[in-house]
């Protein structure tokens, strides 16, 4: 996709430098600051009571040159079987967890395309637990990690929907994944 400012002009509150979006089938994107390829999501994913990478929701990734803002999106088909299922999400930047990004899913029979979305920022000051850095110039990566609550509070599987088109039956669906980099003045 490249630079959008090539494209569109710029507000008085910030531009759009670049987006990356796709589905987790392997494919490369391109853009300004690099080529990005998104994981090739072939299974569905049970989780148990201990974290665990959340498959699909990984990415390196360096921002083009002045970014201050990175918008990270990671969707996926969550399958409940249970009456009562809980999830518990974790956010990571490289090693540190972004703690104020934590989220729990709940629900009874559900069958639900979820995204999980985050504003990381490059500022004077970090702040892990919020997501902000004070640089980034290499990679980092950005990834959801994810435990049931408990075995008899448990989901069924990520990308899998059990109840397909009422008779059709099981079926597999891909994540997806979207990376924004903004600049605000």
């Amino acid at each position: 996709m490249g630079n959008l400012t090539d494209f569109f002009a710029a507000s008085a509150g910030g531009q759009t430098l670049e987006v990356i979006s796709g589905i987790c089938d392997g494919s490369s994107y391109t853009v300004d600051s690099g080529t990005y390829t998104l994981a090739d999501v072939t299974a569905n994913q049970g989780l148990s009571t201990s974290y665990a990478l959340a498959s699909g929701s990984s990415i390196a990734y360096t921002p083009p040159t002045g970014a201050t803002h990175i918008e990270y999106e990671y969707g996926f088909q969550l399958s409940w079987s249970n009456d009562h299922c809980i999830s518990h999400w974790r956010l990571y930047l490289d090693a540190d967890e972004v703690t104020q990004a934590r989220r729990s899913l709940s629900g009874r029979y559900v069958e639900d395309f979820i995204t999980l979305k985050w504003v990381f920022k490059i500022a004077n000051t970090a702040d892990a637990a919020n997501g902000v850095v004070t640089s980034w110039t290499s990679n980092k990566t950005m990834e959801w990690r994810a435990r049931e609550y408990g075995t008899s509070n448990g989901l069924d599987k990520l990308h899998y929907t059990r109840y397909w088109d009422g008779a059709s039956g099981a079926q597999h669906s891909k994540p997806t994944l979207k990376i924004t980099a903004y600049k605000y003045s």
